[in-house]
């Protein structure tokens, strides 16, 4: 019995040697992929789509019921097409997502690094300004902002960009500091590289990895404000 035990634990092993990655991911991982997808490509094609105006009212067809004829998700307090308002409203989440965190990783990126490398007085300036933005709560302070400099895109952009850099910086600082000492950088260094050589040649690529993981979830956490925002 037991080599046919171990035979089939060496079949195991070897079949799941060969599958190609993408069947390794497994189909949940591929639905979530098409998913995503989906809700990107229906926003980003959303004014070429068969949908009603956005903004349109109907006082006729108030509070309709989802499957509604011409109404798929029915229609609010005003007649207006839930489908269509979603995925409108899906255009603009979208585009905040896929800024303010990368604005936000580049920010963090050169405060981070700098942080880590020169130490010094630039760590403890760059950690002061971090805890500072830290002592407000990221939606209230987008809310100052807004209320000061107007609510429009570009704004919202930079607001949410500037309350998602401390993240990225001490993520940042922290692995610059993990390899500012490593014998590839001290290498670079005897050799008489600059500074900034330094950074971009031999830490940049070394910091960034984890970092990236981190503009994913600020991603979503970008989202969740925009949507609190829009009760507002």
């Amino acid at each position: 019995m037991q080599p046919n035990a171990c035979g089939r634990c060496d079949l195991a092993v070897s079949t799941n040697a060969v599958q190609p990655w993408w069947r390794r991911l497994g189909v949940v991982f591929w639905l979530c992929v098409g998913w995503l997808a989906f809700i990107c490509f229906s926003a980003l094609l959303a004014p070429w789509l068969p949908l009603h105006d956005p903004l349109s009212t109907n006082l006729d067809r108030q509070f309709e019921p989802p499957l509604s004829e011409g109404y798929l998700l029915g229609t609010d307090a005003v007649g207006r097409d839930l489908l269509s308002r979603a995925i409108h409203g899906g255009r603009v989440s979208l585009t905040l997502a896929f800024t303010a965190p990368f604005l936000s990783l580049a920010a963090g990126l050169v405060l981070g690094l700098s942080a880590g490398y020169f130490r010094g007085r630039v760590d403890t300036s760059v950690s002061v300004f971090t805890d500072s933005i830290l002592a407000f709560p990221n939606i209230v302070g987008v809310m100052v902002i807004l209320f000061f400099f107007g609510a429009t895109l570009p704004v919202m952009i930079l607001a949410l960009a500037f309350f998602g850099i401390p993240p990225e910086v001490r993520v940042a600082r922290a692995n610059t500091i993990l390899f500012a000492e490593r014998e590839f950088v001290l290498a670079a260094r005897a050799q008489g590289a600059s500074s900034v050589r330094i950074m971009v040649r031999e830490l940049l690529p070394n910091v960034i990895v984890p970092m990236l993981s981190l503009v994913l979830f600020g991603m979503s956490i970008v989202i969740i404000i925009e949507g609190a925002l829009a009760f507002l």
